[in-house]
């Protein structure tokens, strides 16, 4: 279960890491690990911090995920320009 959840966490980064930095899957994949693993309780953080907002949005009857949505979209974004520039 601990593995999965450190994976999980440090391969959040991986499909802006493809497009953005036009990376392969698997450099894309240790990019992000290695990233990612120097500053993990932090991007665990983040990432539970905007799996919460998402979820809050959607406990409104699915209606309040069009405000949290985007909102968590950009903190998202913002975890992944502070992290890999």
């Amino acid at each position: 279960s601990l593995p999965i959840i450190y994976l999980s966490v440090a391969i959040g980064f991986v499909f802006p890491l493809i497009v953005d930095k036009d990376l392969r899957v698997w450099p894309a994949i240790t990019t992000a690990v290695k990233t990612v693993h120097r500053q993990w309780w932090q991007t665990f953080g983040l990432l539970l911090l905007v799996g919460l907002i998402a979820m809050v949005g959607l406990l409104g009857c699915c209606v309040g995920i069009l405000a949290t949505g985007p909102v968590a979209y950009l903190m998202w974004s913002q975890g992944y320009r502070q992290l890999f520039g």
